[in-house]
């Protein structure tokens, strides 16, 4: 449960999905807004979920038999959730936050706009808790730091130093900086995978032999959720279940437990767990870490914070650019860079995720729309192994562009930018002009030097003696340059990847 305990926070930020489901310590099953009330309940006498209209008509929800003291609402039907109040919505609000005991109001975006953006006198307000629940869209979290409501601004300090923030990553600012004043509930965290296992198992009997090993299939869950390669390497796991939600860009617990829901999928999960029990029967950590290190796969503690990109945006694009829509499986990675790109992948998809616009490094920028651009033609120009290998490498090459997208250091971002287009001309010079079975020999030494970042001499050395290879064995090569292709059309384009 989210914890509001402290008296000194007036104003939280909650990211999450109406659409989604929650589930609290005790195993219940609810929707965002009961999960709050429950959650607010605990520690204040009063929760209230108001709405503003643009004309200022205010409605009141809430779940308690009797949610107010004030008169004017105590007339109202047992049954009946909303109640329309004539008063103004900021002149009502006033005469709540009089009262002795501690309150809370939950809002959406437009409402907290509606409602608070006029000058107040903020002294008045005392015993009150805003929450303000943002779709996990970054669009949202901009939209509302970037205008001014004098009502909150003394309980609002992070979010004026938001606006100051030079970095463009503001989704993991919040959470490393200010993790107490928002919450995440998209996120998928072990505590939330736990409690929808646990309902799952605890409503459905022939389930119940799972109670022994829930913890190792919360702790494999996790991991699968919140890794982007393993969800590729491993995607038989949801096998019988043709919900495409469950690799979309943000998967919504109801979708993870309905799919949950079916024989074959509990079943592959529920082997997975044995799996991990066999390895090590004492620690469930231990033991994926050594299934990880078994599978070949990335092991990462770290949560994803799941945050929808722009809509049309190379972010978005990328991210729905699965490589198992271009019928690529993980045992086709060249032995040479299989960890690189997993990392990479898992790398890109993260901050693509969470990462914002401003302050972008314009060079990166335009490389990258480049790199997304070639990366989604490669199906079409090329066919076999050599369409894998260029795939693959350019896959790396994207997610080390996207993060130079975030470098501070133009200078540096430049230099870099200058090592991928060397990379990448010699790589696709080698797969114009030699035989399939010699590429990832010939680029293996350059591939080490270029993934591992290694000294500059020596990836010199190791693309000078690509070179050579290319030129020993061929009359002419053909020239690169990535700026040269056309973005596809996001639509109609999309529909034949």
């Amino acid at each position: 449960m989210l914890d509001f305990s402290d008296k000194e926070r007036k104003f939280h930020i909650v990211f999450a999905s109406e659409d989604d489901l929650y589930y609290t310590d005790s195993l219940m099953e609810l929707d965002i807004y009961k999960y709050l009330w429950l959650s607010l309940r605990k520690t204040h006498k009063k929760v209230w979920f108001i709405s503003v209209s643009d004309n200022k008509k205010i409605k009141i929800k809430c779940f308690d038999d009797k949610p107010a003291d004030n008169s004017e609402l105590k007339s109202r039907k047992k049954k009946k959730a909303l109640i329309t109040v004539s008063k103004d919505p900021l002149e009502w609000f006033f005469e709540q936050s009089k009262q002795n005991d501690r309150q809370a109001f939950v809002t959406d975006k437009d409402s907290f706009r509606n409602l608070f953006e006029s000058d107040c006198d903020i002294s008045e307000l005392k015993n009150i808790t805003v929450v303000l629940v943002l779709r996990p869209k970054i669009s949202d979290l901009k939209e509302v730091i970037s205008e001014d409501f004098p009502l909150l601004d003394p309980y609002s300090e992070y979010i004026r130093r938001l606006r100051k923030e030079k970095t463009s990553d503001i989704i993991f600012r919040l959470r490393n900086n200010y993790g107490n004043d928002c919450s995440f509930m998209q996120a998928f965290t072990r505590e939330h995978i736990r409690n929808m296992l646990l309902h799952i198992i605890f409503n459905d009997r022939e389930k119940a032999d799972s109670t022994v090993i829930a913890e190792y299939m919360t702790v494999y869950l996790e991991y699968y959720l919140n890794s982007r390669s393993t969800q590729w390497d491993e995607r038989e796991l949801f096998s019988g279940f043709q919900d495409t939600t469950i690799h979309s860009i943000c998967p919504l617990y109801k979708n993870i437990k309905q799919a949950l829901s079916k024989d074959i999928v509990w079943k592959n999960l529920k082997n997975r767990a044995l799996h991990l029990y066999s390895l090590d029967s004492s620690d469930p950590e231990n033991a994926l870490k050594l299934y990880t290190d078994e599978k070949e796969l990335i092991f990462r503690k770290n949560t994803v914070i799941y945050m929808y990109p722009e809509m049309n945006s190379r972010k978005e694009y990328f991210l729905n650019c699965d490589p198992e829509r271009c019928g690529i499986k993980t045992d086709l990675i060249p032995k040479s860079i299989r960890k690189y790109v997993l990392e990479h992948y898992d790398l890109l998809h993260r901050k693509a995720m969470t990462a914002g616009t401003a302050d972008e490094n314009s060079i990166a920028v335009y490389k990258t729309g480049r790199l997304i651009d070639k990366l989604c033609n490669i199906k079409s120009e090329t066919a076999g192994n050599i369409m894998y290998e260029r795939y693959f490498r350019y896959l790396i090459c994207t997610a080390k562009c996207m993060k130079l997208i975030y470098e501070k250091n133009n200078d540096t971002a430049e230099k870099a930018i200058a090592n991928t287009e060397r990379y990448l001309k010699t790589l696709n010079d080698i797969c114009e002009n030699l035989n399939n079975n010699k590429i990832s020999e010939i680029m293996s030494d350059a591939d080490e030097c270029f993934c591992l970042e290694k000294d500059q001499k020596l990836f010199d050395d190791a693309v000078t003696k690509c070179s050579q290879m290319v030129q020993i064995n061929t009359l002419k090569s053909k020239p690169f340059d990535i700026s040269g292709y056309k973005p596809p059309e996001f639509d109609q384009k999309w529909k034949n990847f």
